[in-house]
């Protein structure tokens, strides 16, 4: 008797049959927008990654699409195929907007890692939804150069426990929203303030809050600070990583077991 083809419509008897596939050819399921499947909708690019993955899709952890050409449809069919990825890459695509962050939301609400580096049509609705389904699950957030993300996702950051590495610089964070994070988020070990407004105030309570736990901070063209704010730094953490571009730190005395970067 021959065998009966794997069919993606049964994943109870393909996930039953796991340990003997060898390989299997991923075709997303169907679903037609006026007769159209949703893959006719992806680029090359797209869908040579989706190839790649081939049959470790169901299963798959872990995805880097970073500078891919990236769209909204990608996303929707990697979520449907994908429901348990903990660390996904975007950064670099600028096409990816809110409605790619809803379905991460609903679909892949055990992420860890979610980079959005460069994601400028992301608002702060979009990623204000998917960090309060992943919260608890959460511990690196990159949106780096991200300009409509605002202190409405600092404030679903600050429901991070987990969180432990933060990259917010080229966002429209204020200090009130920083403040809000390292008040909040006792396990960050990395974060990045660059270019955002802080003050001495602000240097004082991020080291008071995190203290020795913190191993890096990346102050670079914040323009309010002084030489005694990177010092306080060192003086509460001599072997954090400080990287402070821009600014006049002339006469700084870094520790030896501190490292200094400007």
């Amino acid at each position: 008797m021959s065998k009966r083809p794997l069919c993606i419509d049964e994943p109870h008897f393909l996930a039953f049959k796991k340990s003997r596939v060898a390989r299997f050819l991923l075709v997303p399921a169907p679903r037609p927008t006026n007769g159209v499947s949703i893959t006719s909708q992806l680029n090359e690019a797209e869908l040579a990654i989706l190839q790649e993955y081939g049959a470790l899709l169901p299963w798959l952890t872990s995805a880097n699409a970073k500078r891919k050409q990236i769209t909204d449809a990608f996303v929707e069919v990697l979520s449907a195929a994908a429901p348990n990825l903990r660390a996904l890459s975007l950064s670099g695509n600028a096409a990816i907007t809110d409605s790619s962050l809803m379905l991460l939301g609903f679909r892949c609400r055990r992420l860890k890692t979610l980079e959005l580096q460069g994601c400028d049509g992301v608002t702060a609705q979009g990623l204000e939804f998917v960090i309060a389904n992943c919260r608890n699950e959460l511990e690196v957030l990159d949106v780096r150069a991200c300009p409509l993300v605002d202190d409405v996702v600092a404030n679903a950051i600050a429901l991070c426990p987990n969180i432990r590495e933060l990259y917010l610089s080229g966002t429209a964070i204020t200090s009130a929203g920083v403040r809000a994070i390292v008040n909040s988020c006792n396990n960050l070990e990395i974060i990045d303030l660059s270019s955002i407004a802080l003050e001495s105030s602000d240097v004082q309570q991020i080291m008071a809050s995190l203290g020795h736990h913190l191993h890096a901070v990346d102050i670079s063209f914040c323009m309010g600070l002084l030489p005694a704010d990177v010092q306080h730094i060192f003086d509460t953490n001599p072997s954090i990583n400080v990287k402070a571009f821009g600014l006049d730190l002339f006469g700084v005395r870094v520790p030896a077991e501190g490292t200094l970067v400007y």
